[in-house]
């Protein structure tokens, strides 16, 4: 019966619809199919397995969607077709938990571990705005400040927050429209703490989101970080969430995805902190901090991500 579903559904409703964007796209050198926001759905509520099975079933046609779009017939135009679903990596994890062959699944995570990379984002938003008597690095040279505590203005607002595209747009635009109200003449020192203030929020407000359905004690957990300095012993940070009322038995689990949200990272060499997002760079960073650690004779050591400061009121170190 479903077989035979399938087939009617192919054979007529899609394939006519086939025939008709063949024949409208066929002269287009390239069609690019973007799909995001499939987050909105992955909310408490929901029904988590249902859904991972829809998302996994998209991310499967995707690769087949593109493939029927190159071919040709006496009825279907060839179409040059490429299809990018967006996911977030707490999401994917989940996916990959739930498929049959994880292996199988094709993908590219987006990082933005390069900070040159990053800040080219929103200079060439400038730059597109302004039109081309402008160059990138103008934005910061004619409207931002030299320094903030003694750093160039755009690594300190880089080292401030999340290594996002928008987390660097939300900052800039809240450092500007501060600046704006208050009739600076550029955006100075005191108009970059205060838009830290509002990014600091957002992204407490952002992890939350991306929290979804995997610690309803996340808030309370969160908040007893609240004033402490920014690197912690593995013994302090197991305190903290003891605070939480969280049971001695959840508190690796617990750990671990505050260390997935990005919101501590962990020390891999010495001084040197990670911040991954996947459960297998988690692993990969635990290993390195276990040899650190077993060199050193030092405990292990956590450290909270700058993004999050100004919101816990904690004093960079």
């Amino acid at each position: 019966m479903r077989k035979g579903i399938s087939e009617a559904i192919h054979e007529n409703l899609i394939g006519q619809l086939r025939t008709t964007i063949g024949n409208a796209l066929q002269e287009k050198a390239r069609v690019a199919i973007l799909v995001d926001n499939l987050d909105k759905a992955w909310t408490k509520r929901a029904d988590i397995s249902q859904l991972a099975g829809f998302l996994l079933g998209l991310l499967t046609v995707g690769r087949q969607l593109q493939n029927d779009f190159r071919r040709s017939s006496s009825r279907r135009r060839p179409v040059n077709v490429s299809l990018a679903i967006f996911l977030r990596s707490d999401i994917f994890s989940r996916l990959s938990a739930e498929a049959r062959e994880p292996d199988k699944l094709v993908f590219t995570r987006l990082l933005w571990e390069d900070e040159e990379v990053l800040k080219r984002v929103v200079e060439e938003r400038f730059v597109a705005s302004h039109g081309s008597l402008y160059k990138g690095t103008d934005l910061w040279e004619r409207y931002f400040c030299a320094t903030v505590r003694q750093t160039r203005a755009k690594e300190y607002i880089v080292n401030s927050i999340l290594p996002r595209p928008r987390d660097l747009v939300y900052f800039v635009k809240a450092a500007v429209s501060t600046a704006v109200n208050r009739r600076h003449a550029k955006v100075f020192e005191d108009d970059i703490f205060e838009s830290e203030r509002q990014y600091s929020q957002y992204a407490m407000e952002s992890i939350r989101v991306e929290n979804g359905i995997s610690l309803p004690e996340l808030e309370a957990v969160l908040t007893e970080f609240a004033g402490s300095k920014p690197v912690l012993t593995e013994q302090e940070v197991d305190t903290f969430i003891r605070g939480a009322r969280i049971p001695e038995e959840k508190i690796e689990e617990v750990k671990e995805h505050l260390v997935n949200l990005t919101f501590i990272g962990i020390e891999t060499s010495h001084g040197q902190y990670k911040f991954p997002d996947d459960p297998r760079e988690y692993r990969r960073d635990i290993a390195l901090s276990n040899k650190l650690r077993d060199e050193t004779g030092v405990p292990r050591r956590f450290k909270i991500n700058p993004a999050f400061y100004s919101y816990l009121g904690i004093s960079r170190a």
